[in-house]
């Protein structure tokens, strides 16, 4: 049934990912919102599925054997950012991997991530529009970003910070679709949330 459902959601074709998956304490009522009709408590389930590509999966086990280690598991970078930043914590979370290339959005509620997405802006998205808006190289755009950041400095090089806000608006404006998309049906809201990844440095962000 898995198998089934899961085409429905994943993104590539199943003989190309990995799946797993772990049913969650039971919640009927919960269960019975995301399917009409399952009111009864053996008419559905929440389960927790997980997807990897097979070629990411290889690449991980040819670098663990290689470096002669033994590879007990692998999580996906969900679950690793809800491990390390919440810990025991059982908020509901929003956590924003500001990275180099991407921004990940992570829900997480209790421990588990319920919902994930990615967008392709990140601190050298913001680097190219500061370069492009000041017509300099990409090392000293850099360093534009590094010292301005988000507020205009007294003085400081005109142009730098509307590049900035332009770029990071469209992660403001993921966040906030996500939170709305999440929350629409739900009676919980999110509590906090937390800024990771490089770029989140920032100033000011």
């Amino acid at each position: 049934a898995l198998n089934y459902e899961a085409k429905k959601i994943v993104p590539l074709p199943l003989e190309e990912m990995i799946l797993d998956w772990k049913i969650l304490r039971d919640a009927p009522q919960e269960a019975a919102k995301l399917l009409p009709g399952a009111g009864r408590r053996d008419k559905g389930m929440r389960v927790l599925l997980t997807a990897a590509p097979k070629n990411l999966v290889k690449q991980y086990l040819e670098i663990f054997s290689q470096a002669n280690l033994e590879l007990l598991s692998l999580e996906t970078e969900a679950f690793a950012l809800g491990r390390s930043l919440l810990g025991n914590d059982p908020s509901l979370v929003l956590i924003v991997d500001i990275g180099a290339l991407t921004t990940d959005i992570v829900i997480v509620d209790d421990h588990i991530p319920v919902f994930n997405r990615s967008i392709d802006v990140g601190g050298v998205t913001v680097t190219k529009a500061i370069s492009n808006s000041l017509n300099v190289d990409t090392a000293r755009a850099e360093q534009f970003k590094r010292d301005v950041g988000i507020v205009q400095a007294a003085g400081g090089p005109t142009g730098v910070p509307n590049a900035i806000k332009e770029t990071i608006s469209s992660i403001i404006n993921e966040m906030k679709y996500s939170l709305s998309l999440y929350q629409a049906d739900r009676d919980k809201s999110v509590e906090k949330i937390i800024l990771t990844g490089g770029s989140a440095w920032l100033p000011n962000l």
